[in-house]
C-alpha cells in the first residue's frame, strides 16, 4: 500500500461530506477538477469495472503536469460489524480512460480507554482483513499509540541506532482533541500494520500468542513512498 493510497484512503472516511482535497495529497495537482467532459468518461471507464448494479461516485480527481485521475468509490455497505466498500483509481490516458483493479476496504470503529478517557479510533481495514482482527490490531497499536512511555524498538536498524518508542515527541504522534484517531490495518508477507496519520507505523508479527492481545513488534515511521 502506498502513501499516495492511504492519502486517499483517509479522505474516504468522509465520503458522505467529502470536499475535494486529501486524495492525491502526496500528487504535484495543478487542479482537482475535471472538464464536464473527462466527468462522463472516467464515470464511463468505472461502470465498466464497477459491477454494475453497485452505485458509484467520483471522489476525487487529481490533474498534474503528466496526468489527470480521478478516484472511484462505490456506495458503502453497512453491517454490524463494519462499513465496506470497493475503491477504483482510473487514469486518462492517451486515447481514454482506464480504471484499475478493485481495492476492498472496510471501516472498522474502535473505542480505547486511555487515561480516563475513552479515545475513539477509526480503523480502515485492507486487503479482506477480517472486521475482528483489524480491530483487535488497530486496538493494540492505539494502546501503544496513546503511551509516551512505553518501550518498541525501532524496526530495521541496528540496536546502537535505533530509537526506543519513548523518545517520540508528542508531535510525532498528535491525538485528536476531539475526534477519532485514523488507523489503517493492513497485512503483507509475515507482518500486520497500523498506519497512524499516514506517519507512524506499528508492525505486529503475523503469528501471535494471543490473537485477541497481539504484541506490537516494533515501530517506524512511514516512508515516503509506502
Amino acid at each position: 500500500m502506498t502513501t499516495r493510497t492511504a492519502r486517499r484512503l483517509l479522505a474516504l472516511l468522509a465520503l458522505a461530506t467529502l470536499a475535494p482535497q486529501g486524495h492525491a495529497a502526496g500528487a504535484d495537482c495543478i487542479r482537482h477538477t475535471l472538464t464536464p467532459a473527462e466527468e462522463l468518461d472516467a464515470k464511463a471507464a468505472a461502470g465498466a469495472v464497477v459491477p454494475r448494479t453497485t452505485p458509484f461516485q467520483i471522489v476525487d480527481r487529481c490533474v498534474t503536469a503528466q496526468d489527470t485521475y480521478a478516484w472511484i468509490a462505490t456506495e458503502r455497505v453497512r453491517t454490524r460489524e463494519a462499513q465496506s466498500w470497493w475503491e477504483y483509481t482510473c487514469r486518462k490516458g492517451l486515447s481514454r480512460w482506464n480504471c484499475g483493479d478493485g481495492e476492498f476496504h472496510q471501516l472498522i470503529s474502535v473505542r480505547v480507554e486511555n487515561a480516563g478517557r475513552t479515545q475513539g479510533v477509526e480503523a480502515i481495514a485492507h486487503d479482506n482483513l477480517a472486521p475482528e482482527a483489524a480491530r483487535e490490531f488497530a486496538a493494540a497499536a492505539t494502546r501503544l499509540y496513546l503511551n509516551p512511555s512505553a518501550h518498541l524498538p525501532e524496526c530495521g536498524r541496528r540496536a546502537q541506532d535505533a530509537r526506543d518508542w519513548s523518545s517520540l515527541k508528542a508531535s510525532d504522534r498528535p491525538v485528536p482533541a476531539d475526534g477519532a484517531l485514523v488507523a489503517d490495518v493492513w497485512s503483507k508477507a509475515e507482518s500486520y500494520y497500523a498506519d497512524f496519520n499516514l506517519t507512524l507505523r506499528v508492525v505486529f508479527a503475523a503469528k501471535q500468542a494471543d490473537a485477541r492481545a497481539p504484541q506490537p513488534q516494533c515501530w517506524a515511521f512511514v516512508p515516503a513512498s509506502g
